[in-house]
């Protein structure tokens, strides 16, 4: 094997060691799992703006499906905040509707 062949089995070996040990922190795994299917070749799927929701996404629209899961916490702490004081609409469709939506994304 020349050097670098070895160096590419050695990123290979490493890229599957990461995704093992890894995996239980779902963004990471999101990210490997990511630079796999385009070191393979995969098709990247965020040509344009949204990226959807699953991949593989170009580097740019990984970082923007990163960023969009980190901002659901804060948004969910948003709309917990308004319900407790009260700031939200009484008609009890819309807080069935923020209730349902906080309990699907694990809030409470």
């Amino acid at each position: 094997m020349t050097s670098s062949q070895e160096t590419l089995e050695r990123y290979r070996v490493k890229l599957h060691e990461y995704q093992r040990w890894l995996a239980e922190f779902p963004e990471v795994a999101l990210v490997l799992d990511n630079l796999a299917a385009e070191a393979e070749g995969k098709e990247s799927l965020s040509a344009s703006y949204a990226p959807p929701d699953s991949g593989p996404w170009t580097v740019s629209g990984l970082r923007d499906v990163l960023r969009r899961r980190h901002a659901v916490p804060d948004l969910l702490a948003a709309l917990k905040h308004a319900r407790g004081c009260g700031l939200l609409s009484p008609e009890p469709n819309s807080l069935t509707m923020i209730d349902a939506a906080i309990a699907k994304a694990g809030g409470k």
